[in-house]
């Protein structure tokens, strides 16, 4: 099953001149259906751009299995280039 993940503090990143680059907006997970998330949140608050995120960062429900590799990034964050 395909799990959409959210991500709050995408504001605060742009504060602080910093770019969310996301390459995943769902992941693929399997378990028991009535334990499988709607959804999973991922904060970026105080997120730099030496963070990595990955998909095996997420915190899964028990019984509930992570299909998505656990290496697969979910979001880069990178340094604006642009000057004010």
């Amino acid at each position: 099953l395909d799990v959409p993940v959210i991500y709050h503090g995408e504001d605060e990143l742009a504060t602080r001149r910093l770019i969310l680059n996301l390459n995943l907006s769902n992941v693929h997970v399997k378990g028991p259906a009535d334990r499988i998330p709607e959804h999973f949140i991922i904060d970026l608050s105080g997120k730099t751009p030496a963070d990595h995120i990955a998909a095996g960062s997420l915190e899964l429900p028990e019984g509930v299995e992570l299909v998505t590799p656990a290496d697969e990034s979910l979001v880069t964050i990178s340094e604006s280039k642009m000057s004010q």
